[in-house]
């Protein structure tokens, strides 16, 4: 059950210094990344970024992830910050925020990296137990025009 105010969402993301649109980038990035397509039953199912983009991801799917994202932050706005101040990143390959998005797919998904190896040591287990508790990411499947749904 939800316990934060709507109006303290805000306010906390604020002084989380959390960009939540990039969050959900970095998400949906790796979900394609990560993610396989299975639509043809004749092959080996393929990454969903060999044949999709962010443009092919549902407008409803998109909210449904930063709605997701959101929640977190608002809820644990101390250790996002923690975690987008210690967070070592490339900056050629997105924001701290869209890295953030990034490792809470990987994690939520046991993909075999996330927050608990990025150096952190209890900040990143403390993420990890936030991010296992939202339990597996929802699968998306073409719903026959080219557009990615859960």
């Amino acid at each position: 059950m939800n316990t934060v105010d709507p109006q303290d969402y805000a306010r906390s993301i604020e002084l989380s210094g959390a960009d939540i649109d990039s969050m959900a980038t970095g998400y949906l990035e790796a979900q394609l990344w990560a993610g396989l397509d299975y639509r043809d039953e004749d092959s080996e199912p393929v990454h969903y970024d060999e044949n999709y983009s962010l443009e092919d991801v549902s407008p409803e799917y998109v909210e449904h992830v930063r709605a997701e994202l959101s929640e977190v932050v608002a809820q644990h706005p101390l250790a996002v910050r923690m975690y987008l101040n210690a967070r070592e990143y490339d900056p050629g390959q997105g924001t701290v925020s869209a890295h953030f998005g990034h490792d809470f797919y990987l994690t939520r998904e046991h993909h075999g990296a996330g927050f608990w190896d990025r150096g952190l040591g209890e900040l990143g287990e403390y993420l990890t137990r936030i991010a296992d508790s939202y339990g597996s990411a929802d699968d998306l499947h073409d719903n026959g025009e080219g557009m990615l749904i859960a």
